[in-house]
């Protein structure tokens, strides 16, 4: 395993609004095993479970000081889960103006600020991001409470520089990372009444609570509902997008 430690970074992130073709090839094809609806990363987990280290696909985005974002973001977390060696799904939001961010695997904890250096697993293990892709008709206005109009197309794809190792765990983490399993082919998972289990290092009583974040990671169960019941529930208080 290359030891892998970040001192400065030069360049910004290369970005991209459409899928090369290899990238598309590998998101679409592969296995097809778990819900689809475990790639849901929330922001704030209520009641959550400590994962206890199941999640292994579970990865958590962090910034570095030298970035223009950290000084007013000092706070910013984002989770993602891998899909390949060189590629993780994260959210639009999280990275749409991140110029540069890293990836830490195999661990359930995060480590608070910039630490690249003191945390072994940071320090031998964290990969930096190269490349994004997000939709091209993405656009974030999560700062307007009134609407969940960014929750559209929010999704993205991010490549790091030296591949996650399937094979053997880095010194300092806690075990081995491993892809997810997902289904790309089939909705029926995302049908209502369906559970899905979402994880993450967020919030744990609600939405943008000022209170630290979880530095477990916590997972808890959902059940799906129909858009109908959803505007029934929020429609009140939430400018809906009906696509």
């Amino acid at each position: 395993m290359v030891i892998i430690i970040f001192v400065s970074v030069k360049s910004s992130i290369n970005v991209a609004t459409t899928l090369p073709p290899n990238v598309y090839d590998i998101v679409k094809n592969t296995d097809l095993i778990k819900a689809r609806s475990v790639l849901n990363v929330s922001r704030r987990i209520i009641d959550g479970e400590k994962s206890h280290n199941s999640r292994p696909y579970m990865v958590y985005l962090k910034l570095p000081t030298n970035d223009p974002k950290y000084k007013n973001y000092h706070r910013w977390l984002c989770a993602g889960v891998i899909v390949h060696e060189e590629y993780i799904l994260t959210s639009a939001a999280c990275i749409e103006d991140a110029k540069h961010f890293y990836v830490v695997s195999g661990t359930s904890r995060f480590a608070e600020g910039d630490d690249r250096y003191n945390n072994l697993c940071i320090k031998n293990g964290a990969k930096k991001a190269i490349w994004k892709c997000i939709p091209r008709n993405y656009v974030f206005d999560g700062h307007e409470n009134d609407n969940i109009r960014w929750m559209n197309n929010d999704i993205a794809i991010v490549k790091v520089e030296d591949e996650f190792d399937f094979t053997h765990r880095v010194k300092g983490c806690d075990f081995i990372p491993r892809p997810i399993c997902y289904n790309n082919q089939s909705s029926r998972f995302e049908d209502p009444g369906q559970t899905a289990i979402i994880a993450g290092w967020g919030s744990t009583e609600k939405y943008n609570d000022p209170k630290p974040t979880s530095q477990d990671l916590l997972e808890t169960s959902v059940l799906l509902i129909s858009k109908s019941q959803c505007k029934k529930r929020w429609g009140p208080r939430m400018t809906m997008v009906d696509h």
